[in-house]
């Protein structure tokens, strides 16, 4: 049985519940950014979350979504299209080329550390969907190497405070 952040000490828990709070936690700086001009975005996934980032994405000032990623090329048209995004991608590594500074990550959980991992290789910055990572100990090394590479690194848990 895999314990929950509540029960985990490396895991930092919820003020109520007696743990530390989030903000004690090292963050990153945005140094590893420019923050000349509209921030530069890309949603990887093209599933069923990404439609709700997307548009929200599209109507925030500041932002620009240049590009939908999804290894299945008909679905990230698809998406581009629907949400007037230019840019279509198959694979992470075409995204610094298109200007990408952050990526929003909407991909099943399974899939968050590595292409987290891959993602902040490529000095990208990740907003990802919930959870984080299925261990601590795979957060902290996500965590580190954001804090390495001078990147964001944000967890979406956007009901946090739904009853």
């Amino acid at each position: 049985m895999r314990p929950t952040v509540e029960s985990d000490p490396e895991v930092s828990s919820s003020p109520l519940s007696g743990g530390s709070q989030m903000s004690d936690l090292p963050q990153p700086s945005r140094a590893g950014l420019t923050l000349s001009g509209p921030t530069k975005v890309a949603v990887v996934g093209a599933g069923f979350i990404a439609d709700f980032h997307l548009a929200v994405l599209t109507r925030t000032p500041g932002v620009e979504v240049v590009a939908v990623c999804d290894t299945v090329q008909e679905r990230a048209a698809a998406a581009a299209k629907q949400h007037g995004v230019a840019g279509v991608a198959t694979d992470l590594a075409q995204l610094p080329g298109m200007g990408v500074q952050v990526a929003h990550l909407t991909t099943p959980p399974d899939l968050h550390v590595p292409l987290t991992r891959a993602l902040l290789e490529l000095g990208l910055g990740v907003f990802v969907e919930k959870p984080l990572a299925l261990c601590s100990a795979d957060a902290r090394e996500l965590v580190d190497m954001a804090q390495a590479r001078d990147l964001p690194l944000a967890v979406n848990h956007n009901n946090v405070f739904a009853p």
